[in-house]
């Protein structure tokens, strides 16, 4: 009988506490630096990424689905269990797969390549900790007599907990300057 109550008890904390699923895509745009002096230029003058006038060498999208359900008994609507997938997409520079280059250009585009997805990675983090931060607001939510009033409160907490993130990411890339204080510099790398 003790065997059993723990092994449902265990099922029930690895249920409660599974961590949110990540899906992680990849997006480059082709640069074709001759020299290493090239890379620089070739990254601002191909990057899709602009932003209020200014271009970024790389970007990290993240989005948090979530889905939950719920049930209603004994005159209360209440969550039963929730699925939340993270999804990253990253928008990265690349060497054009058919372009040669030699092994100097290629040595520095490679250091600063993973100066700059070691940062862009940063971001990731944050969308995780949303994602998280949404499955245990999920866990934690109480009991409503209405479903249509926990779908309300459920959307209203899950917003401003996403909003809260995105500032985080902006912050981030203030304190780094956009991954600069990180080594994230083809001139000067850490």
């Amino acid at each position: 009988m003790n065997v059993r109550f723990m092994l449902l008890f265990l099922l029930f904390v690895n249920a409660v506490q599974a961590k949110p699923a990540i899906e992680e895509h990849f997006e480059f745009y082709d640069i074709y630096p001759v020299s290493k002096e090239d890379i620089r230029s070739e990254i601002q003058q191909r990057t899709p990424i602009i932003s209020q006038g200014s271009r970024f060498d790389g970007r990290t999208l993240w989005q948090v689905a979530w889905q939950y359900y719920r049930k209603k008994s004994d005159n209360l609507c209440h969550i039963t269990r929730n699925e939340i997938t993270l999804k990253v997409l990253y928008t990265m520079p690349a060497i054009a797969p058919k372009f040669t280059v030699k092994p100097k250009v290629r040595d520095a585009f490679d250091s600063y390549y993973q100066a700059l997805l070691n940062h862009e990675k940063g971001h990731k983090k944050i969308g995780i900790q949303a994602a998280s931060a949404i499955e245990q607001a999920l866990l934690n939510f109480k009991s409503f007599s209405h479903c249509q009033g926990l779908d309300t409160a459920v959307n209203k907490a899950i917003t401003a907990i996403i909003n809260n993130h995105h500032r985080q990411d902006e912050d981030y890339d203030r304190q780094t300057e956009h991954g600069k204080l990180q080594g994230v510099s083809i001139d000067n790398p850490l």
